[in-house]
């Protein structure tokens, strides 16, 4: 198994739905609110063109944020 924790965040990121606010916020609100228990962030993504503004930024975000 690839988690580091027994505990997982998951973010389902559906890029049919997304925005670029959606994704800002959520990462804005996860950084602003420390778990205080080690787990692991897992992104799961659906309907996503990998060319798209959406998927470079929610890449972006994701190493930043070492999900």
């Amino acid at each position: 198994m690839f988690c580091s924790s027994d505990i997982g965040v998951i973010y389902l990121a559906w890029g049919k739905f997304l925005d670029t606010k959606h994704l800002e916020n959520f990462f804005t609100s996860y950084e602003a609110h420390p778990a205080g228990i080690k787990h692991t962030l897992i992104i799961a993504t659906k309907s996503f063109d990998l060319k798209s503004h959406n998927y470079k930024m929610l890449s972006e975000l994701s190493k930043k944020n070492n999900a």
